[in-house]
């Protein structure tokens, strides 16, 4: 196989006139596609994510920054992830399956947060998206080519929030990031598992390196000592990049299909919005909900296709290709040994990802029946996450896990007061 050929290509490309934006395309990579928006910091994830009505630490600079207004004493904040996946792809004629595995792992969080009288301010980097996988698919298949593919993506945000405190009750928090994408996939669809045949063969491949402004909005309220609920939205941020499709005439020679090389291929990060509620049973008891809203179909208004005969045919209704928009529910606690030297913290939770693959949902053509087996993965995964913390004078140390199917995720935090 030649990637190389296409790497360069796609590379090349970069230096054409921008033409109008489009969304994501259909290669194979893209069907395995996974997002985790669990929020940062190992306290949050070791209660399955529920954090937006407790927001109590340098971590609502993301998940709630009316949170912010909660902190005493300046502090900085690093989580550190490691993350395994399980991508599930088409190994031959449905229903025939293989799964990938994959580790992805580095800073997840760093943070700094300055409070004040009624306000406080913080200055972030978080790390929202991090995937990579490559695979050869479709190997037993009558009616699918195989192909290889390869995907990685990356997505950083470097933002600042603040907060207000209106009164005892109430907060109000904002943040503005700038917001860093790299997307790189190569996909090669070939006529024979052994060697490369030029008949038919077929290679497409994206690249891109983008940024963009996002901001989130958040309030606290708290009606009791007891209860606190949050209401949080975030944005997602837009992000282009090039994609070429087209056929080889041979090993190291393609041809482009027409329409191609397509600039201006856009990557639209999912925005959310969600409320959460906390309620402190006792004073070393406490339980978090929250509920979110996913609008995961950001990613495939105006699809293209790279998968007909003739090259791009429209949009996602026409590739047949699309994501409903999902809700996210997350339950978790966490108990505090208080009469210890040094508290000690156990952490619990459960939360349900809505299936948010991209998943073939229209009419079989022969223009989309190959879609129709290839994105046709997903269903929804229940997560289970346990936690554990442990508090000095001046630092806190954390450690959680989150397992399900598709992935696991562990977390190390650490919190340094001053």
């Amino acid at each position: 196989m030649k990637k190389n050929t296409l790497a360069l290509m796609v590379a090349a490309a970069l230096g054409c006139v921008a033409a109008p934006a489009f969304a994501i395309t259909d290669e194979e990579g893209n069907a395995s596609l996974q997002f985790s928006f669990v929020p940062p910091g190992a306290r949050a994830l070791g209660m399955g994510g529920a954090f937006i009505g407790l927001a109590d630490d340098a971590t609502a600079a993301y998940t709630n920054p009316a949170g912010l207004t909660q902190l005493v004493n300046s502090e900085i904040s690093a989580e550190y992830r490691n993350a395994r996946f399980s991508t599930e792809f088409i190994a031959g004629d449905l229903p025939q399956y293989d799964t990938a595995n994959s580790r992805e792992n580095g800073l997840g969080f760093l943070s700094y947060v300055m409070p004040f009288d009624n306000w406080a301010i913080a200055l972030y980097r978080h790390e929202f998206l991090r995937y990579s996988t490559d695979f050869i698919g479709a190997e037993d298949s009558d009616f699918l080519r195989r192909f290889d593919t390869s995907i990685d993506v990356k997505g950083v945000n470097y933002g600042v929030s603040a907060a207000f405190r209106f009164s005892p009750q109430w907060s109000a928090g904002v943040g503005v990031a700038y917001s860093q994408f790299d997307l790189e996939s190569v996909t090669e669809r070939v006529n024979d598992a052994d060697q490369f045949q030029v008949d038919g063969a077929f290679g497409a491949a994206s690249r891109g390196d983008d940024n963009d402004i996002i901001f989130n909005v958040g309030v606290l309220w708290k009606p009791t000592d007891k209860l606190s609920i949050g209401a949080v939205y975030r944005d997602g941020g837009n992000f282009e990049y090039t994609a070429i499709a087209g056929r080889y005439t041979s090993p190291t020679n393609i041809v482009l299909l027409q329409g191609f090389p397509k600039e201006g291929v856009s990557f639209d990060v999912p925005r959310s919005y969600g409320v959460g509620l906390n309620y402190k049973v006792t004073e070393t008891f406490g339980i978090n909900l929250d509920v979110a809203r996913m609008l995961y179909s950001d990613l495939t208004e105006g699809m293209q296709s790279s998968l007909a005969p003739d090259g791009p045919v429209g949009d996602a209704e026409v590739a047949g290709l699309g994501i409903d928009d999902g809700t996210e529910i997350r339950l978790g606690a966490e108990y505090v040994f208080a009469d210890m030297a040094n508290p000690v913290v156990v952490r619990a939770g459960v939360w349900r990802d809505p299936e948010h693959t991209i998943r073939f949902e229209g009419d079989v053509t022969p223009v989309n029946r190959a879609n129709s087996q290839i994105f046709s993965i997903g269903d929804d995964e229940m997560h289970y996450t346990l936690g554990l913390g442990i508090a000095f004078e001046k630092f806190q140390l954390d450690l959680a896990a989150d397992f399900s199917n598709p992935y696991d995720v562990y977390s190390l935090s650490g919190v340094y007061r001053f």
